[in-house]
């Protein structure tokens, strides 16, 4: 599993077609995702390092769907 509590790399990697399988905390959320070691590692360099891809509309609800899951949950 992966965990991350940046919400813009969690909606980039749910963009990207990783599945979110759970959230933690309450104040402060921690996104978990299944993972797929070897991706993962190359798209959050991607994403590190501005060189990332991703469909436009995707990454907007993503942002909106992680948002909700942070701030209503």
């Amino acid at each position: 599993m992966y965990r991350t509590t940046d919400l813009y790399l969690a909606a980039f990697l749910d963009a990207s077609g990783f599945k979110v399988v759970d959230t933690e905390g309450d104040r402060k959320k921690t996104f978990v995702f299944e993972e797929d070691e070897e991706l993962m590692k190359e798209q959050i360099m991607k994403f590190t390092n501005r060189e990332a891809t991703v469909e436009a509309r995707a990454l907007v609800d993503a942002i909106k769907n992680f948002k909700a899951l942070t701030y209503n949950i």
